[in-house]
């Protein structure tokens, strides 16, 4: 038996866990997002899905450590799906003792402006978080991606840059249980400080139903 960090998502909400059936899953979520849109139209779009999905099991850029799941919105609000992207991640990192554990969550909270401690259900947790222009990366991704010279160019034209959220929870853990993260992203079209923060809160809010639960 062993420990993972659990985080509950909202019905509309879908969540891939990895393991033997991960190729089930991304095949049942892309399916899923794309049920309504026509066969031959939405081919692409649902290439690119699977190829990001598959991108976001394997690893999580620079949010590091071993996924557990990735969760996304999959209906629209207010008009609009959400660009918002939860990772669960675990981190090869142990503690002895909740002591050492909680010592070595100050010195990284120290070392971040933006560090934030977060009481959750699986124990005290660490916010810090950052906005940085992922336009090049885009960029790139879009580069590969199977879609016709023509759409390649409207999309990087699109937009001169791409702010986006960054947050990573941090859950130190002790004894036989390793430390855990969970790394939110959210593409934003602005950097408005009031924007970040109501991203922040929506990201909290996921946080406040972080808890043990035992494979």
């Amino acid at each position: 038996m062993t420990w993972v960090l659990t985080m509950a998502a909202p019905g509309q909400w879908r969540t891939v866990m990895t393991g033997e059936d991960r190729e089930a899953q991304i095949a049942a979520a892309v399916e899923e997002a794309y049920r309504r849109a026509d066969r031959d139209s939405s081919a692409v779009q649902k290439h690119w899905m699977r190829q990001r999905l598959e991108r976001a099991l394997d690893g999580s850029d620079d949010a590091g450590g071993r996924v557990v799941s990735v969760a996304f919105p999959t209906a629209p609000v207010a008009g609009a799906v959400l660009p918002v992207t939860a990772t669960v991640l675990g981190l090869d990192v142990e503690s002895e003792s909740m002591e050492s554990a909680m010592k070595a969550l100050a010195a990284v909270a120290a070392a971040d402006p933006t560090a934030k401690p977060m009481p959750t259900p699986a124990g005290l947790a660490l916010r810090t978080h950052r906005v940085a222009d992922v336009k090049e990366a885009f960029d790139a991704e879009v580069a590969e991606a199977p879609v016709s010279p023509e759409e390649r160019v409207a999309i990087v034209e699109a937009s001169s840059t791409m702010p986006m959220l960054r947050a990573r929870y941090l859950v130190p853990a002790s004894g036989d249980k390793y430390w855990h993260a969970v790394a939110f992203s959210a593409t934003l079209g602005t950097e408005e400080p009031d924007l970040v923060e109501t991203f922040l809160e929506l990201f909290d809010a996921f946080a406040g139903t972080l808890e043990w639960r035992q494979e």
